[in-house]
């Protein structure tokens, strides 16, 4: 799980491609889901970001958006838990979270 390198081909050669994992995570009664979803999707257009976003409807701290298995709003905190939380991932959380995953990039 997580993100990771992965060879691409091209003309002859081989680069790396960034491998960037986002889940949207939500529970069946949470009414907040929707608009997190398109906050996401707005996110991902805004910066410019083409990746399939796992959806997983379950028993979670719901909405929550992970990058690369990681809350954007608590970084390291449980994801478990079958309520509606209060501490809705923001438009800033989500856009760093995304901008940090694509810095890895450089590092790799």
């Amino acid at each position: 799980m997580g993100s990771g390198l992965s060879p691409r081909y091209f003309r002859g050669h081989v680069e790396r491609v960034w491998r960037m994992r986002v889940e949207f995570l939500s529970s069946e009664a949470c009414r907040n889901a929707p608009a997190v979803r398109r906050l996401l999707d707005d996110c991902l257009a805004e910066a410019d970001i083409e990746v399939q976003v796992v959806e997983r409807l379950g028993a979670f701290r719901s909405p929550s958006v992970l990058v690369d298995g990681i809350d954007v709003v608590q970084p390291g905190d449980a994801i478990s838990g079958d309520a509606c939380r209060l501490d809705l991932p923001t438009r800033e959380q989500i856009l760093a979270a995304l901008t940090n995953a694509m810095r890895g990039l450089g590092d790799a």
